[in-house]
């Protein structure tokens, strides 16, 4: 049977238009799926300093592998990601049936891992700064497009901040948890970090 993933290409009030996109295999799905999210947070990085994602449990998480893999792990700007969760489980965040904990071991903690200390990038950055005054910009290029570059590209990049990752309030009762997600909803729409939907009037997501 033939994996299915769908992407709203155009909302209105009333109607929707959806394209549909037929895979072959759960390998095949993956990697689309990876491309698919690493263009749309590379597009809205550039235009808004933000991308806006919201997760489910279950399958969907098994699907995004592809994407903290290479060329993904390194080249995705990480550090502009806003990750949010459609559907929760009121349990706490280390339980078994916890959508955090699902994407925290098959994602998140991928991502999490890029957080490098300062002090290992120096070691490998001011070596770098030094090479820029000695010899030709040209033949550092050269240098960087060997199997080394992975690791360069690595060591620039951040992790989501655990700040922009919006789970549950684990401590609170099914309505505190709840009331105190739609405040968190509110000021990111206040800041501008959620748009708003003109067509339904709700928060609108960029995943």
């Amino acid at each position: 049977s033939s994996l299915s993933l769908s992407s709203t290409a155009e909302m209105a009030v009333g109607e929707s238009k959806t394209k549909v996109n037929e895979f072959d295999s759960e390998e095949d799905l993956s990697v689309s799926l990876a491309k698919y999210t690493a263009d749309l947070s590379e597009k809205f990085a550039k235009r808004r300093g933000a991308f806006t994602v919201v997760l489910s449990g279950g399958y969907l998480i098994d699907c995004l592998t592809k994407l903290v893999e290479s060329p993904y792990l390194e080249t995705v700007d990480w550090g502009k990601w806003h990750v949010f969760w459609v559907d929760e489980r009121v349990v706490p965040k280390d339980h078994v049936d916890s959508n955090y904990k699902l994407a925290y071991d098959g994602f998140l903690s991928k991502v999490f891992d890029l957080d490098f200390s300062s002090f290992f990038k120096l070691l490998f950055v001011l070596p770098m700064l030094f090479l820029t005054t000695v010899i030709d910009l040209h033949i550092l290029f050269i240098l960087l497009c060997n199997p080394l570059q992975p690791l360069f590209l690595l060591l620039w990049r951040v992790p989501i901040p655990s700040g922009q990752v919006y789970a549950i309030n684990d401590a609170l009762s099914a309505e505190g948890a709840a009331d105190d997600y739609e405040t968190c909803l509110k000021h990111l729409l206040d800041n501008g970090v959620i748009r708003l939907s003109t067509a339904t009037g709700f928060p609108k997501f960029d995943l």
